[in-house]
């Protein structure tokens, strides 16, 4: 694994928690990538929403036009 230093700073509390871990690098890396994921999958839950609300907006603007013209005896 490719692998770079940072120099990052807790509040006590944190750190007296993470006085703990065995692994403390191990346990920091698994927490970052689990939030980023949660993140990640916020913004695509986001985007699928909209997309549902713009689908959901042509589908009623299909079945009033479809209407339209059922009325126009089609």
């Amino acid at each position: 694994m490719n692998t770079h230093r940072m120099n990052i700073t807790f509040p006590k509390d944190l750190v007296a928690r993470l006085m703990d871990k065995p692994n403390k690098s191990g346990f920091i890396v698994s927490a970052v990538r689990r939030m980023l994921d949660i993140e990640n999958d916020g913004r695509k839950l986001d985007e699928l929403a909209k997309a549902y609300r713009r689908d959901s907006q042509e589908s009623g603007d299909l079945i009033k036009e479809w209407d339209r013209l059922a009325g126009e005896g089609l």
